[in-house]
């Protein structure tokens, strides 16, 4: 049996996509794979049926923690490690393990990283939409199922955290009361993202979400947490115009909005990592990508997904938006993004 190890600490929507590699089964044949994981993802990887081991790291503590962490697992003898995070704590956990290998002279563990492909993320960057296909990024997934021994094809299944939809009916609420959902169809809604730049206007959403519930009969799910200024906005839209809409903000853990995504007819909103947890349970999701583009690795895959986007010549211009070098008409990735246009053009069906 040979002992893997794979690191891949954060974030979110990394950890899910960096999951594809489990569905190798080359990878998996004969093997015996942990995980180490910030403490705060390791919600969506805690009993996964192909990992053996989640191993958490609290990212709060310092260096002396760290090294620590990775003597300990030197001691583990992992005969292979799949660094598909590729950050200064791997990187030193690298040079650890050389040195210590050195030191007690015993075989060192066969070592493969991800590559970030920064050169074509460059090129593309530069030249936009007039980079050819071949010099752009290949997709997250591919990477790290190819580096794996995969066909760069295979993609995330979470589907190990859904649970029964009536272990989460009693945590959404309307008008403070609990809503019924058993009978109804709905949309998760995800307006919020840690970049400002990236967030396609909450009036947009509302606006949006009222042309689909009198065209597709449906109940919008707001997502995030209290702490989610979009999200919270969004769910104030609602309750001034006395329309139907269910909150779950700040009430959810990830399994359970694993379990909720599972359950909806997809969701809609930006690129962030629900997005990806959406597909990983086999949701189809709308993404609204602003500044970043899908072809910068984070696309959705399903056939069933839409990414909702303006073909600019500006975009794409950074990885999360928080400059827009345009001289007139800022953002216009996101303002020119229209709902009534989005629903006739993304939106043809809502099974």
């Amino acid at each position: 049996m040979t002992k893997k190890l794979v690191l891949r600490l954060s974030s979110l929507g990394d950890v899910i996509l960096a999951t594809s590699i489990l569905e190798v089964h080359s990878f998996l044949k004969e093997s015996h794979v942990d995980w180490v994981v910030a403490q705060e993802f390791s919600e969506v990887l805690c009993g996964h049926p192909k990992i053996h081991r989640v191993i958490q790291f609290n990212r709060s503590q310092g260096l002396r923690a760290w090294v620590r962490f990775c003597y300990q697992l030197w001691l583990e003898n992992y005969l292979e490690i799949f660094d598909l995070h590729l950050s200064l704590r791997t990187r030193l956990m690298k040079l650890l393990f050389a040195y210590w290998s050195w030191v007690e002279q015993t075989p060192k563990p066969k070592w493969k990283t991800i590559s970030k492909q920064y050169r074509k993320l460059f090129f593309y960057y530069l030249l936009k939409r007039f980079c050819p296909l071949r010099w752009r990024p290949l997709s997250w997934v591919s990477r790290f199922t190819l580096l794996a021994g995969g066909s760069g094809t295979e993609h995330p299944n979470l589907k190990h955290l859904v649970r029964p939809f009536s272990e989460v009916q009693s945590l959404f609420f309307s008008k403070g009361e609990i809503c019924d959902l058993s009978r109804t169809k709905f949309l998760c809604l995800m307006p919020s993202s840690r970049w400002k730049g990236k967030m396609w206007p909450v009036d947009f959403y509302f606006k949006l979400v009222q042309s689909l519930s009198q065209k597709f009969a449906l109940i919008p799910i707001i997502l995030g947490q209290k702490s989610d200024l979009a999200s919270v906005s969004l769910l104030n839209h609602f309750e001034v115009a006395g329309l139907s809409c269910c909150s779950a903000l700040g009430v959810m853990s990830l399994a359970q909005t694993a379990t909720v995504l599972h359950y909806s007819i997809g969701y809609l909103g930006s690129d962030t990592g629900l997005a990806h947890l959406a597909e990983a349970v086999g949701v189809p999701a709308r993404i609204i990508f602003g500044p970043t583009t899908p072809d910068m690795g984070f696309g959705p895959w399903m056939k069933e997904s839409r990414s909702i986007e303006l073909s600019l010549w500006c975009r794409p211009c950074g990885k999360d938006g928080r400059y827009c070098f345009r001289i007139k008409q800022k953002y216009l990735c996101l303002k020119g993004l229209l709902p009534d246009q989005v629903v006739s053009k993304y939106f043809e069906s809502l099974e």
